[in-house]
Formats: C-alpha cells, structure tokens, sequence
C-alpha cells in the first residue's frame, strides 16, 4: 500500500566523467562547481579564479576527504580521492572583482518552462480525467524522481525501440517526462498516451465495475508491471548515467538493463529443516527481486507488533515454512533466512499492508474474500535504513570497510575539534568570531584555520600551514591513520560490485526521498497521493512535495 523509495545520501554516491563540489571562500560558498576528477589541480584553480577572483597562484585548497594538507599546484585530481559532493575550502584575497558571467535573471521573470528546467518550482501534478488513476500518478510521480531512470525513459522515447508492447509503455513514459519536464506545479498533465499503453499492455487496469466505472487498482501492482515492462525495453544506459550497466540479476533470465541497475537486489536464501537438520541437507537458492518487503503485523491477539521498518523486514527475510522432506518422506517445517548479496543505489520497500480474507460463507455468485487493509503505524528511522544486518557475509565485508573508514574519520574530526578547542584563545580563532566562522565545529581543525585566515598575511600563512600540520598530526595519532589519499578497500578477495550496485563509500544506510501512501479502509477503496523529497538526490533536503492527483503542494 505504501512503496517508499531510498537512495544513497550524496556523500556515498558514484562518480561519472564530470562530478560537482562545493567550494568555502571565507563566508561565500559555491555550490555545484564542475570538476574533471581526471584532469589538472591548474584547471580546477582556473575555474575558481574564475568565481572568486583569487588568482591560481595564491590559492590555497584543502579538503579533509580528498587530500592532506593544501593541494599541490598542478598536482593530478586522479591522485587526490575527490569525490562527488566534496567540500574544499579555498583560502585567499581577490585581487579582482570575478566579472559576472552571463546576465542576471530574476525568478519572477522566468517562463514556466524556465522555471521547470531550473528546478525552481515544483512539477506539475496528473489529473485524473475521471479514470480512477491516482495509483498511477503517485507512482508515477515517485518513479519520476529517479533521475536516471527518467532520464533513460525521455532518452528511449526519442530513439528507437523494438516493437511490443513493453516498448510501448517505455515509449508513452519518456513522451510523459518529457512534457513534465516543462511545466510546473501551476499547470497538469493528463497521462492519456501512457494510460492507454498501459491498459492495452495490461489489460486488469481496464477494468470497470459493474456501474461503468473503472475500478480502483492496487499501485504495487501497477509499479510492477511497470517496471517489468521498463526492464524489458530500457537496456541502454542513460547518457548521465554510470556506464556501462550492472551485471544482469542472477537468474532472473534478463539481459543487463537500467531497471535492474537501479532497483535490483540479489538475495542468498537457505532452507535448513528444523525436524531433521542433520540428515536432510540444506536447500540454497539466489532470489532476484526489484522490492524489499516490509510485514506488518501486531492486530488484537497478536504475539508480534512490528513498529519499525527493520521489525517488518526481518520477519519478511526470516521464516518458516512447510516444504517436503525427502529423508522423512512427507511434509516438514522448514526454516528459512534470506540476506542480502547485492544492493541497488534506489531501494524499493513495500509495506505489506493488504491481505486477502476467504470469506467462509460466501453466497453463490459473491465474492470469495476480500482485500483488508491493516492501519498499524510503523516508523521510519529517522538517521537513515541501515541494511548491514540484512546482508550476506561476502557483502558486509566489503560494507565494513567504508564504515570503519567513516569511523576513523568522525575519530579524526574529534581530535581535531578538541585539538583547535585547546586554542580557542588564540588570534586564529578571534578572528574567526569576527568573521562569525565558528573555529571549531567545521569539519577539520585545517578547514578552521583555513577560515579564520581568509584575509592572510604572512604570520596567517604560517598560522595555515601550522594548522595543517597539526591536523595531520591529529589523524595518524590513534590507532590507525585516515589521511591518506587512497581509499579504504575492502578484505582481499571481497569484489565491489558495478558503479551501479555498490559505490565504494557505501556503508549500507539509505535516506527516504519519495513514499506513495494510501488513504482508506481497504484495497478496493480510499485514494493514493505521492510524496517526493524536493532538490538533488541525497541533497539532505526537508523540502517535500505533496502529488494530490492535479493538486501539487509543498509540505
């Protein structure tokens, strides 16, 4: 009933040809600044002589992940461990006014395709023409705000695509997103192309009830159809995205394709049976599946009450089950664990809130049960879904070894503060108090000091390096050393997986950007409405958007 979609935070993203980082220049920042991770430390002082108006000579850069110390001049960025979404600091004077570089435009006197293309508003809403569709423009609006999977589908529209049914339903989405992509929250758009492509591909969401109207649908079901059809024809990355594709999905009998390389999890199940586990041997199989599925329990009279995300999954992955003994010869229980072995940048969670009810003295020609819908709350942690405990060995191997680099980092970040806390008296930090930069809760003592001497002298230049070198000092001081420009890897033997499946900063934590929630007593009944984080993927944006069908609100 509710399908929320998570992906990586910025900050455990993958990297394409190009990547963005913000730049810290005193109390101006800049964020989006393009780098070539593969080019010069020259071209990147350049571009920012270019915005700030320090000349490359006399800029000073420093940034705790992607280097130690201050950048050599023309040093390679391919030997710094600069990532996407890195914060640099930038220390130095202008010498000159940085000359604007295109003409200034005000918001108000944008078009709305302006606004659209900008990002500046919110998207437009999906009316639903009286057809019963809001299963389909929440979901809709939620699949939408995977970029790279929108970006595939406008891509496919535009080029061509083999004949079927599932190619017309790729064809109608990426026509769809296109004309979305223009308009704002002030207009909407009625998906008739995509609707009838659905329909004549799946023809369930034709159906009417008997008074002519169409019947209301299932958006879990919708989403996998949906998605079936996408993988099918979707099988060229898109131009933004990573290349080249994952690896199919084990077993799934797909050829590589974008849906998978988003979506698409990988599960290690075994079955051991609980009345004869020594003698029957155990029973091993891969799953392949594009959702997790989060079950819901805890009604009157129920032993388990499931109030977290986590709770659901577990009793989704752990179970048991009747299955046929070949050394009893008949029936036995089962038990069955499953965990995960490869995981997708775009996590897919269904709350299992429907279930299906025989009716046990159904009249001839009525019903033979119904859909129920079960209403307990289960909370979202806040801090992110942590997935580790839901991995297979050879995956948390590889997971840990991110986690304890970020460990060792956050340890180095406490010895820093602590170390710049010891100086708090000193003329770096009045000066940062003047400058009302806090010395000490930036993310390293070097980047303080770095702060504190935007308007450096010599005795300021000496203070910098004194700074650096302390914070240096700081980091190999424990029990183990997290300034060196290389990054973790994983025990020998663990292979990362593609771009796509595992970013090699991954600790295994998704955010929550887009939910489809169901508002009702049962399946047959009540209304579906989208919510969808607003800004980049990972931003850590509180901006959402409500999609109420034509109805587009900020909440």
């Amino acid at each position: 009933a509710a399908a929320p979609l998570l992906h990586l935070p910025a900050r455990q993203g993958w990297t394409a040809m190009a990547i963005t980082v913000s730049v810290k220049w005193g109390k101006k920042k800049f964020d989006d600044v393009k780098v070539d991770p593969a080019g010069s430390s020259d071209a990147f002082r350049a571009t920012l002589e270019g915005l700030t108006g320090v000349p490359a000579a006399k800029q000073k850069l420093l940034c705790k992940k992607g280097w130690p110390g201050i950048l050599k001049a023309g040093a390679p960025l391919s030997a710094t461990s600069l990532s996407e979404g890195a914060v640099v600091t930038l220390v130095g004077t202008a010498s000159k006014l940085a000359a604007a570089s295109e003409k200034v435009v005000f918001v108000e006197d944008l078009p709305r395709s302006a606004l659209a293309s900008a990002g500046a508003a919110l998207p437009p809403g999906l009316a639903n023409g009286h057809n019963n569709i809001c299963y389909m423009n929440a979901t809709l609006q939620c699949i939408r705000a995977v970029p790279e999977l929108c970006q595939a589908a406008r891509e496919a529209a535009a080029g061509d695509l083999p004949p079927g049914a599932a190619a017309g339903v790729a064809s109608a989405l990426g026509h769809l997103f296109e004309e979305m992509a223009h308009k704002t929250e002030h207009d909407d758009v009625f998906p008739a192309g995509f609707l009838a492509a659905v329909r004549a591909a799946h023809p369930v969401f034709a159906e009417v009830a008997p008074n002519g109207i169409p019947r209301q649908q299932d958006s879990d079901e919708f989403q996998n159809a949906l998605l079936g059809d996408l993988a099918t024809a979707l099988v060229k990355p898109p131009a933004a995205g990573p290349a080249p594709l994952a690896p199919p999905l084990r077993g799934s009998g797909r050829s590589a394709n974008v849906v998978d390389s988003l979506l698409g999890l990988e599960l290690d199940t075994t079955m051991t049976c609980d009345e004869a586990p020594d003698a029957e041997p155990p029973v091993r199989r891969t799953d392949t599946q594009l959702k997790l599925v989060c079950n819901i329990q805890g009604g009157g009279g129920s032993s388990t009450k499931v109030n977290f995300l986590s709770e659901g999954l577990r009793l989704a992955m752990e179970g048991s089950t009747e299955k046929r003994s070949e050394v009893l010869g008949r029936d036995a229980l089962w038990t069955r664990k499953s965990r995960i072995s490869r995981l997708p940048p775009y996590l897919c969670v269904q709350f299992m809130r429907f279930y299906w009810q025989a009716h046990t003295d159904a009249a001839p020609g009525a019903p033979a049960g119904s859909k129920f819908k079960i209403k307990r709350s289960v909370a979202f942690p806040a801090n992110g879904l942590d997935m580790f405990d839901f991995c297979a060995p050879d995956l948390q191997k590889a997971l840990t070894a991110a986690r304890d680099k970020h460990a060792r980092e956050e340890e180095s970040r406490r010895a820093a503060r602590d170390a710049a806390g010891a100086s708090a008296d000193g003329p770096a930090a009045k000066r940062a108090k003047e400058a009302e930069l806090p010395s000490s809760s930036s993310s390293s003592s070097a980047a303080a000091a770095a702060a504190a001497a935007s308007s450096a002298d010599a005795d300021d230049e000496s203070a910098l390096e004194a700074a650096v070198s302390a914070s240096a000092e700081g980091s190999s001081s424990g029990t183990s050393s997290s300034s060196s420009s290389s990054p973790a890897a994983p025990e020998e033997g663990v292979a990362l997986p593609s771009p796509y499946a595992m970013p090699a900063e991954f600790e295994g934590i998704y955010e929550l950007f887009a939910v489809v929630s169901h508002a009702g007593p049962d399946a047959e009944s009540g209304h579906y409405t989208g919510w969808v984080r607003q800004g980049k993927p990972g931003s850590g944006s509180d901006d959402w958007g409500n999609f109420d069908e034509e109805t587009v609100s900020s909440c």
